[in-house]
């Protein structure tokens, strides 16, 4: 608090941290006003102590859907393993996706998820818990056209998850009728 000759002035404190810190943030800003005590507005009401958080909560961590070569079982799925990720739940799109082969190289068979509301079928994909320190590390290893977007689950929640460029599925072979990479997998014996 500044005096002044006439009166005392206000001030504000502004505290900053990285996207998905604020838990955190939120706990120094407790204790920064707690060892202050300052009173509040310009009514000077009295401070109360603010109570302060023993950990960081599970905010930490986000979830991800995958539809393809990350699904359990399959060639990717290592590379959640191996940063962390938990299996949460196997469940499906909402009605609005169809599904396209965009890569073959021989080795992994890459899906792309493409929204469709006109003409989009539930297709079967599963849930992990990944941190989010990991999540922009993940990222880096998802190659183009795929990429991370929204997508939105049969329970009409949205979570992150593998989206594909529209363009990118032209002339490629559309697989939405099999309900989902697993069953697509089965149909021509790459079974995981």
């Amino acid at each position: 608090r500044q005096t002044g000759e006439k009166k005392d002035l206000p001030f504000g404190v502004t505290f900053f941290t990285k996207a998905f810190k604020d838990d955190a943030l939120l706990d120094i800003a407790a204790r920064y006003s707690n060892y202050t005590r300052y009173p509040l507005g310009s009514m000077l009401l009295p401070f109360n102590v603010v109570e302060e958080s023993s950990k960081v909560s599970d905010s930490t961590e986000c979830q991800l859907c995958v539809c393809g070569a990350h699904l359990k079982g399959f060639a990717l799925n290592s590379q959640l393993s191996d940063l962390g990720g938990r299996f949460v739940k196997s469940t499906r799109t909402s009605k609005n996706y169809r599904m396209y082969i965009v890569s073959d190289d021989g080795k992994v068979i890459k899906p792309g998820l493409v929204r469709n509301s006109d003409n989009g079928e539930s297709l079967e994909v599963e849930v992990y818990s990944i941190s989010k320190d990991k999540l922009g590390y993940f990222m880096q290893l998802i190659p183009y056209p795929l990429g991370i977007g929204r997508v939105e689950l049969e329970s009409s929640d949205y979570v992150l998850g593998f989206i594909c460029e529209g363009e990118a599925v032209k002339g490629k072979m559309d697989i939405t009728s099999y309900g989902g990479y697993r069953a697509y997998m089965q149909s021509i014996g790459k079974s995981s």
